[in-house]
This record gives structure tokens, C-alpha cells and sequence, in this order.
């Protein structure tokens, strides 16, 4: 299973609300923060076995964790990025399916979240994955409360469960969130 958490801050230092969390997160499943480290690309390890991976953008959260899968997250508030201008940077396949959208603003997002979701995931940068090709692993795409899309990779397909963390910092209410994909 992936367990992705999840807050809205007051967006007065999200570095510092997401290292709180990921403490919290590693407390929680018992996890020495000792164990965390990062390998030369930045990718966050446990030395435990078990794996996690953390974004954040414009006030919102998120932190993906699994016992047994590798797994790479993105979040991106839309309209945070000049999609047309970044648009122009992936490959012709990624282009191609913003064009043809009726939604094409929500689909760069989803695009864009998806590769660096991936890039997360193998350790490496995202810029290294805008003009590969559509990813092949699977992935998890949902649109988030207050205009946020969260991509988080799934090659083995786990159900995954998806928890708001309150107390942390300011939020939005409790709401389930509908899966697009």
C-alpha cells in the first residue's frame, strides 16, 4: 500500500512545514529520522527498506511512503507555472495530448506532474524527463481540494490511501479527494 499525506500550510516556509512532516511521518511509522538520507541527486533514501518521496507547491503538502515500493510524488497548484511557455519543452507525444485537450491547462498539469513524479522516482531530474516520452511506468493522477494536481508512480499497481494531517499547520477542511485516473 502507498499512504500519501497531505496539509495545507500558511505558506510561511513550506521547506520548513515539509521536513516537520516528514519527521512526523517517520515518527509515526517508527522510522529513526537518522535513517534518512539523500542520494547525489537528491532523491530521499531509508536506510529501514522502506521508501518515501515529498513535494510541495504553493501552501500544499505531500508526502507519498511505502513499506515495499520504490515511488516517486509530484503536487502542482495550477496555475503556478506558465503552462503554454513550459508546454514547449516536452516531447512531441506530451504536446500533441495538451493540444488535442479540451482541458489543456488541467492536462499540462497532469503531464508535468506525471514526469516528475517519474524522475522522483528513478532519482533523477525532471528536466532529464521533460523530452523523454510519456512514462511507462504506472502512475496515480488526482485532482487535490483548492485547485492542486498530485501524480504519484505505482508500477506495482498498490491501493493507495490518501490522509489529510491537521495540527501541523493551517488547512483546508477535511474533504475526500476524487481520482481522475
Amino acid at each position: 500500500m502507498i499512504s500519501i499525506y497531505w496539509t495545507l500550510c500558511s505558506g510561511k516556509d513550506e521547506h520548513k512545514l515539509t521536513r516537520a512532516l516528514v519527521h512526523n511521518i517517520l515518527t509515526y511509522h517508527q522510522i529513526p529520522l537518522s535513517m534518512l538520507s539523500k542520494t547525489e541527486q537528491g532523491k530521499p533514501i531509508l536506510a529501514s527498506g522502506q521508501f518515501i518521496s515529498w513535494s510541495h507547491s504553493d501552501r500544499c503538502i505531500v508526502i507519498a511512503f511505502s513499506n515495499t515500493h520504490l515511488l516517486g510524488i509530484d503536487v502542482e497548484k495550477i496555475g503556478t507555472i506558465n503552462w503554454k511557455k513550459m508546454s514547449q519543452r516536452l516531447d512531441k507525444c506530451s504536446q500533441s495530448s495538451i493540444m488535442s485537450s479540451h482541458q489543456k491547462k488541467l492536462e499540462f498539469y497532469k503531464i508535468w506532474t506525471q514526469k516528475e513524479a517519474t524522475a522522483k522516482h528513478y532519482g533523477y531530474s525532471v528536466w532529464q524527463e521533460l523530452r523523454r516520452k510519456t512514462p511507462k511506468i504506472a502512475l496515480e493522477t488526482f485532482i487535490f481540494p483548492c485547485d492542486y494536481v498530485l501524480s504519484v508512480t505505482n508500477p506495482e499497481k498498490q491501493k493507495i490511501q490518501i490522509e489529510q494531517i491537521t495540527g501541523l499547520a493551517h488547512h483546508c477542511e477535511n474533504e475526500k479527494l476524487p481520482h481522475t485516473h
